[in-house]
């Protein structure tokens, strides 16, 4: 395993801990949230996390998980186009081919982190379109949602 591999390993288990501390208080276990056997680019895959029916149905996303040494954030909003191929517009690929797999029609989610800097959470809303926002933030808001709902 090269280190480049075992740093996305990690990162993929940190988020998975990062989603099931987020929805503890809806009795969520660590056991419901793990990283895929899949995992890693492979044809069958559908993101890199596996959750159990009960995270999912709190938590509606496939998530896709990116750790890089440096991430240039401008390339996620630029057209094809305009521009040569980059690892940005191939993980937003990548995340949205992940989602369509999955048989419950799950949204997107690409986690991404790059050396020195927080984890961020890039998605679309019908509103905003691509959205970039820390992704502890990203987890409280849906956090809030499911607690709205629950009451």
């Amino acid at each position: 395993m090269s280190n480049g591999h075992a740093k996305g390993s990690e990162f993929e288990r940190v988020i998975a801990k990062l989603i099931v501390k987020a929805f503890k208080h809806h009795g969520i276990e660590q056991s419901e949230c793990w990283r895929s056997v899949m995992s890693g680019g492979h044809e069958m895959s559908s993101g890199d996390l596996r959750m159990s029916d009960r995270l999912t149905n709190l938590f509606p996303y496939v998530p896709e998980c990116k750790f890089h040494k440096k991430i240039i954030w401008r390339n996620f909003w630029l057209h094809p186009s305009y521009m040569q191929p980059c690892k940005e517009q191939r993980w937003l690929v990548q995340a949205a081919e992940g989602a369509a797999k999955h048989s419950r029609g799950l949204a997107w989610i690409l986690v991404v982190k790059e050396n020195r800097s927080e984890i961020f959470a890039v998605y679309e809303t019908i509103r905003h379109g691509l959205v970039v926002a820390p992704f502890e933030h990203f987890l409280l808001n849906r956090v809030r949602q499911c607690d709205k709902v629950r009451k």
